[in-house]
């Protein structure tokens, strides 16, 4: 339902979190279609794929940022 709307910024909690690779990878690249078309997608997430992605990376430790 999020995506139906094409919202100019797209939250997601652990979007890629319990789902296989193949599904995981769908996910990375509608998170890049978005990022062509001038779509913001903020997430929190643990996946290293898919932070690698990221355009920044801000690392949280028990509740405040540490970096980025």
């Amino acid at each position: 339902v999020a995506l139906a709307t094409d919202p100019p910024i797209l939250v997601a909690d652990e979007p890629t979190a319990e789902v296989d690779s193949e599904t995981e990878q769908r996910l990375i690249e509608l998170i890049k279609r978005r990022r062509s078309a001038g779509r913001a997608t903020l997430f929190a997430t643990h996946s290293e794929a898919l932070a690698r992605r990221a355009d920044r990376i801000v690392i949280l430790r028990d509740g405040r940022a540490i970096d980025g």
